[in-house]
């Protein structure tokens, strides 16, 4: 698909972000968020009303999974999902510079992903991100922990659907990998996360001690 029909696939589908559903991104936020000015950077823990403020933010709390979300790093990336035959995204945020893009999934049911949750669930839903992020290009390396902001106007956000997805429902569209790499199986949905929020508590008396 050349980039005149990509773009006008996008601009048929595109539509205004609704009240209703920044309130409901709004309130399925961490407390305290994660976020960020501009990448590299520093991270910066604030409340909600100033984290939505900012061009990158946290939308998973760390034991929780609510959104899967895809790093797409390829040129006019916005439309990856629909080349790869894959189901609307709940959202797509895209730099209008170099069309670099975040797609989101919205899950019907959160997955827990603390260690007392099902490792039977856990890895069911880790091979389902593996698989879309194989058949969509994007980067399997992506730790989920902080994304461009739905709610930014520094990026171009399409709403796709209102529509939250089963894993089964999301499961149907892809090849699920009889095994995943070993190092990617505590990137995201949550593994990582959880360690860096028992490592942080350390880490910033650590580097109090050093300078």
């Amino acid at each position: 698909m050349n980039y005149t029909k990509r773009h006008s696939t996008l601009t048929k589908f595109r539509t205004e972000l609704g009240t209703q559903q920044q309130l409901d991104l709004f309130e399925s936020l961490p407390n305290k968020p994660y976020c960020m000015d501009e990448k590299p950077g520093y991270m910066l823990i604030r409340t909600k009303s100033i984290a939505v403020k900012k061009p990158y933010i946290q939308i998973n709390s760390p034991l929780t999974t609510i959104y899967f979300v895809f790093d797409d790093d390829k040129e006019d990336a916005a439309l990856s999902w629909f080349d790869a035959g894959l189901p609307k995204p709940f959202w797509t945020t895209q730099n209008p510079v170099n069309g670099h893009s975040h797609h989101c999934y919205k899950l019907e049911i959160p997955l827990c992903t603390s260690d007392f949750s099902s490792i039977k669930a856990i890895k069911y839903a880790q091979a389902v991100y593996y698989a879309y992020a194989l058949k969509m290009g994007a980067d399997r390396n992506y730790s989920h922990l902080i994304t461009k902001n739905p709610l930014h106007p520094q990026w171009r956000t399409t709403f796709w659907t209102e529509r939250a997805y089963s894993l089964d429902y999301l499961a149907d569209f892809v090849d699920l990998p009889k095994r995943i790499p070993k190092k990617l199986e505590v990137v995201g949905l949550g593994r990582n996360v959880t360690m860096f929020e028992k490592g942080r508590h350390w880490a910033y008396k650590a580097i109090r001690d050093y300078m």
